[in-house]
């Protein structure tokens, strides 16, 4: 949806030209739990990821906004 916030691991975001590789998930529990990678493309964010939230297992994740 647009303006929703996604979420994903840091250590598992790779940026390319194209898009956004990383764990994404809707909400902070969905990314937390999430280990499958998937890249979207860059045109689907209206931003780029800024710093989100801690796991309970102690991942950080990072926060990004879609178009």
């Amino acid at each position: 949806a647009a303006g929703a916030t996604m979420y994903c691991w840091k250590d598992k975001l790779v940026a390319s030209s194209g898009g956004l590789a990383c764990n994404w998930g809707g909400t902070v529990r969905e990314a937390c739990e999430s280990s499958f990678v998937v890249e979207l493309p860059r045109a689907k964010f209206s931003g780029e990821p800024q710093e989100g939230p801690r796991c309970a297992n102690g991942q950080w994740l990072v926060a990004v906004t879609t178009r």
